[in-house]
């Protein structure tokens, strides 16, 4: 922390080529913008964002800034900080699914080119696959939907045809029987008649 502003800021430091002597060029850099942008990404309670320290595991960016300047292992976070420290020690990269204390995360660790943080986003799977759900039941409901009509169809050209077969058939039956006298009625385009 800056002990004038009392924000939270890396100092970035580089020797410098000098063989007259030991020289170093050094920057404060503060992360305010970060925490700002790591807010931003987890204003969800089941999304969340961080930026950590890939060697000692310390936050360095949090939206809460309670968690900032702690490890990742430390007492009283959600055993999810725990295990996305184990996968950084790891050296795990990109989208991995771990356990926290409210279940199954997706996470992503993407490490920052030529610094030693690695960003941490994570989401819920109940969240992730919340819009699945809905879809699931969507089609779910448009294939019942679809199935009824289908039958509704059917049992009405059932109707259509049967009836007429049912009359050809009670006629073909008594010509069968030897009463010639039957006449069939065709009404409209009865083909089958």
């Amino acid at each position: 922390y800056d002990s004038m502003t009392g924000d939270m800021c890396v100092s970035a430091s580089v020797r410098v080529d000098y063989p007259e002597a030991v020289r170093v060029l050094a920057s404060d850099v503060y992360i305010n913008h970060v925490v700002e942008v790591v807010g931003e990404i987890a204003s969800k309670g089941e999304i969340g964002a961080f930026l950590v320290t890939e060697g000692s595991k310390m936050i360095i960016g949090h939206p809460d800034a309670t968690y900032l300047a702690q490890t990742l292992d430390g007492e009283g976070f959600d055993s999810l900080y725990a295990n996305i420290s184990v996968a950084i020690s790891e050296g795990r990269e990109g989208i991995i699914a771990l356990d926290g204390d409210a279940g199954r995360y997706y996470v992503t660790l993407n490490r920052v080119e030529n610094t030693e943080w690695v960003l941490v986003t994570y989401i819920t799977e109940r969240e992730m696959l919340s819009d699945l759900h809905w879809m699931e039941c969507y089609i779910l409901i448009v294939t019942v939907v679809a199935t009824i009509i289908i039958l509704i169809g059917v049992i009405s050209i059932t109707g259509k045809v049967v009836k007429p077969v049912e009359r050809v058939t009670g006629v073909i039956a008594q010509i069968a029987e030897g009463d010639f006298s039957q006449d069939l009625e065709v009404s409209g385009n009865d083909e089958i008649a």
